[in-house]
């Protein structure tokens, strides 16, 4: 996804948003990328860090631990400006 707003559904309090615990990552992309609506796709790309979730830091830590990557705190998500979102 390209911005943090995008990400508004998934980034809320696991007390209050359905399915399973959930890891953001931040990636680096290099080669040859191509930019979509939502997001990017491109011919590499590394995980550069996670992001936790408010109320799945733990299970984030453990993942960033075993991949041996930095964990960030969860982001602060702007709030949408359309109407119903």
């Amino acid at each position: 996804m390209k911005d943090l707003a995008s990400l508004r559904f998934f980034v809320r309090p696991a007390s209050v948003r359905p399915g399973p615990d959930i890891v953001i990552g931040r990636v680096d992309l290099a080669g040859k990328v191509i930019e979509h609506d939502a997001g990017y796709r491109a011919q590499h790309a590394h995980v550069a860090e996670l992001i936790a979730v408010a109320g799945t830091e733990r299970a984030a830590l453990g993942v960033a631990n075993r991949l041996g990557l930095r964990l960030a705190p969860p982001p602060d998500v702007p709030k949408s400006t359309s109407p119903g979102a």
